[in-house]
């Protein structure tokens, strides 16, 4: 998952689902670090509701029995959690508890197990149990009562046949999961015809049960064959050879350029041409003849006057490129960048010695510098005048003492904070050994910060 690059505005509308502190930081713990990270935390929890309440042995003991695991107490509750194995509640607080190191046996594991439909979900919600249960080989035995699916080797055909003639013809590994995402899932062909005809149909299973993926291609692929003889319109529009698709379904359907033509001469434009029929825009395009067939449909081409008006919007040229890229291509195959872009700043400046020498008077730091001029930076850099383009600048730490990573580490007030924003600093105390004591104190420096957030909210 990309990192988010959190802006306070962000931060706030988050923040402003939450009606307390500690909602907040356990359902978006991204958003709360980077609160906590640019010192926004006051500014953000402002509409929270007060909580000068304090855990007590009551509260933590009606609180734990929400869970069923140590494990997501300990997740969800870490403040409970904390506080109950400090004051020596933990024992009684968990006691109905399944322990972090159970010890199951063959009776358990069976218990266990009939929780749970498939052996996926077993292996995802209970996973020591399911590990146990494979490696003593009793898992067959333990779930035996569950439906079967299948895997990137097995698959099961099904089709949906709808009253106006229309059917629907897949393969899949997991007959429930792809039953409700034709169901329910607005993407899927199955869902527009269900809301198109107000009609749920019944999906009819093919193939007798999970077989292997190239046999249930084969049996996808005689299946629509039967009903293409029988007159039925078939829905699929996945592209064809994948699992789970369809395999050349528009060369049954759309033979030759003129099979694709006559479909392409129902419509006005080729989005209308791809939206409404992508089996034939694909063969079309396969068979090379995409723009021919399309000769009589309306072709929207950007004026020069739009590009030109739009330019102006724009002192940069790489601002014009990002926020207006259609009119950019458009400007550069028709060859109007030039005269469109003569008021901007290039991209390039062209950049010699005598002018990274100017440009670096400006900063105070070689990442001052980087960061604020990369173009120049590059140059400099690519022909060795970063050097003397950086004389004047303040030299580069070359090496940490404790005293001075102690003296960075006073700006923190957390681990987290502490490691995104001195980097360097953080890696000195890591390859020295003090990261333990930093943490320490660290941790106590946030412990304050959050009881007088306490006493406060």
């Amino acid at each position: 998952m990309p990192k988010v690059n959190w802006k306070k505005e962000n931060v706030e509308k988050v923040a402003n689902r939450f009606t307390t502190l500690a909602s907040f930081k356990i359902n978006a713990k991204s958003a709360y670090n980077a609160a906590i990270v640019n010192n926004w935390l006051d500014d953000v929890i402002g509409h929270m509701k007060p909580n000068r309440q304090k855990w007590t042995k009551e509260r933590i003991i009606k609180l734990s029995k929400q869970f069923n695991t140590i494990s997501d107490f300990r997740t969800k509750e870490m403040s409970a959690y904390v506080t109950a194995k400090a004051n020596g509640w933990l024992k009684q607080a968990t006691s109905h508890m399944i322990p972090l190191n159970i010890k199951w046996t063959d009776e358990m594991i069976i218990d266990e197990a009939k929780k749970y439909k498939t052996r996926r979900e077993f292996e995802q919600k209970s996973r020591s149990a399911y590990t146990i249960a494979r490696s003593r080989k009793i898992i067959d035995t333990v779930c035996s009562h569950m439906e079967r699916v299948g895997n990137y080797t097995k698959r099961l055909v099904y089709a949906y046949e709808f009253p106006d003639n229309s059917v629907y013809i897949g393969l899949t590994y997991n007959k429930l999961q792809r039953h409700n995402d034709h169901i329910n899932k607005s993407k899927s062909a199955v869902y527009k015809k269900i809301n198109q005809l107000n009609f749920t149909p019944i999906m009819k299973i093919i193939s007798e049960s999970y077989i292997d993926a190239e046999e249930a291609r084969k049996l996808e692929d005689e299946t629509i064959n039967i009903y293409l003889h029988k007159g039925w319109q078939i829905l699929n529009s996945a592209k064809a050879g994948g699992l789970g698709g369809t395999k050349n379904i528009s060369k049954v359907l759309f033979k030759d350029k003129e099979s694709c033509h006559t479909e392409a001469l129902k419509y006005s434009s080729k989005k209308e041409f791809r939206e409404n029929s992508l089996l034939a825009y694909r063969r079309a395009y396969d068979l090379n003849c995409l723009d021919e067939i399309c000769s009589h449909m309306k072709v929207k081409s950007i004026p020069f006057e739009e590009c030109n008006n739009e330019a102006l919007k724009y002192s940069r040229v790489i601002d014009f490129i990002k926020n207006s890229p259609k009119h950019y291509h458009r400007a550069y195959r028709m060859g109007w960048i030039d005269k469109i872009c003569l008021h901007m700043r290039r991209i390039s400046k062209g950049w010699n010695e005598q002018l990274i020498l100017i440009e670096s008077k400006k900063y105070s730091t070689r990442e001052e510098f980087r960061k604020n001029s990369s173009g120049a930076y590059s140059y400099a850099r690519k022909h060795k005048l970063l050097n003397s383009a950086c004389l004047h600048m303040k030299p580069l730490l070359t090496k940490w003492t404790k005293e001075m990573v102690l003296a960075e580490v006073s700006k923190y007030t957390t681990h987290l904070d502490f490691r995104l924003k001195s980097p360097k600093a953080y890696d000195a105390a890591r390859n020295h050994g003090w990261l333990p004591e930093i943490k320490t104190m660290l941790q106590y420096k946030y412990n304050s910060l959050r009881n007088n957030l306490s006493k406060r909210y």
